[in-house]
């Protein structure tokens, strides 16, 4: 009978009319020590419970709500790290994996296969067809550089890496190849001149000289000297040699006055010319 008022009594039974059996005592299904009412998260796990040991089989084995991260999968590939994988972030790298040629130990055995060694490090081994193993510029796939080598080891340098004209210079350096022309001298160079940081302490209105010089061969003009900004045109005089350069130095001097007293600054600006195409 409800002997203490609450609507159930001690036995088992619905006895407040709730649904449910009010006095049933949880099951522990698997045995474990554990019900689902402590916190066991598998109550068909016997390997499952608030604190049991961690072991390698992708479960959450302490239902602490966190896998341990040596037990996830991360690539895919069905072997976490774990169990082995000692890349389980490349699919193709886990135990028993067929080795192939990526430079990489695939199987996790410990050894790189021979065939795949890549002693400069451009990432093709000499399976890949590296035509060159010691140089890290030359491999498959590279890009060709003017250098008269196969770059890319597809079996001959690219087409304009040939000295046609046999003036020592190949196509890709020089600006003509075919007949020998050496390249044109450099057109002006314009560069910008601002004077507007200069001030006066009396905010008087202020006057602008511009000027330049060539400190050697080059010639320079200023089409508005006398502006707060202005443009320089400054030219090399000497053509560039083919796969070269030539350059010219120029002192550029701006003077600022207020009609009672001026100052002077400088600049050296150098202009150079390169003979690539």
């Amino acid at each position: 009978g409800d002997d203490d008022d609450t609507g159930d009594d001690d036995d088992s039974g619905d006895d407040d009319d709730s649904g449910d059996d009010d006095d049933t005592v949880p099951l522990d299904q698997d045995g474990d020590g554990w019900t689902v009412d402590d916190g066991d998260c598998d109550d068909l796990d016997a390997s499952i419970y608030p604190g049991a040991a961690e072991v390698c089989d992708g479960l959450d084995g302490n239902c602490d709500g966190a896998l341990p991260p040596s037990e996830a999968d991360l690539d895919g590939d069905g072997v976490p790290a774990c169990a082995g994988d000692c890349a389980d972030t490349v699919a193709t790298v886990y135990p028993g994996a067929p080795e192939i040629c990526d430079t990489l130990d695939n199987d996790c055995d410990g050894v790189v296969p021979a065939s795949e060694a890549d002693p400069d490090g451009d990432g093709v081994g000499d399976c890949g067809n590296d035509c060159a193993p010691n140089d890290a510029t030359i491999y498959p796939g590279a890009p060709e550089l003017c250098n008269g080598v196969d770059d890319d080891c597809s079996g001959a340098p690219a087409i304009d890496e040939f000295d046609t004209d046999g003036d020592s210079y190949l196509e890709c350096d020089e600006c003509d190849d075919l007949d020998g022309i050496s390249c044109p001298a450099c057109p002006a160079v314009p560069v910008p001149l601002d004077g507007t940081a200069s001030y006066d302490a009396d905010l008087d209105p202020l006057g602008y000289l511009w000027t330049a010089a060539a400190a050697g061969p080059g010639s320079v003009s200023i089409p508005s000297p006398t502006a707060a900004v202005a443009t320089g045109e400054f030219v090399v005089p000497a053509a560039p040699t083919p796969g070269g350069s030539t350059s010219a130095t120029f002192v550029v001097t701006l003077e600022v006055n207020d009609c009672l007293a001026s100052a002077t600054a400088f600049r050296v600006v150098q202009v150079v010319c390169s003979g690539t195409p």
